[in-house]
């Protein structure tokens, strides 16, 4: 469902499929057909309210795709 991805500016939370998903609060960035990321670059980025919103689309995504919807 996400990815790490370690990089000079922070933390890039890599969202499989992320191109697919809806975001209203324009949190993904890259320019990917298909994947997307959210740039962390401090702590608090972590809090920002569509991120856990954005996470769970994203889990619920990949549960549909991957057969495991609960």
């Amino acid at each position: 469902m996400c990815t790490l991805i370690l990089s000079r500016t922070g933390l890039k939370l890599g969202i499989v499929r992320g191109a697919e998903l809806w975001d209203p609060e324009g949190l993904l960035r890259g320019q990917g057909r298909v994947h997307r990321h959210v740039q962390l670059t401090e702590v608090a980025d972590l809090k920002h309210p569509g991120l856990a919103a954005l996470l769970r689309s994203a889990l619920v995504a990949w549960r549909r795709r991957s057969g495991t919807v609960s």
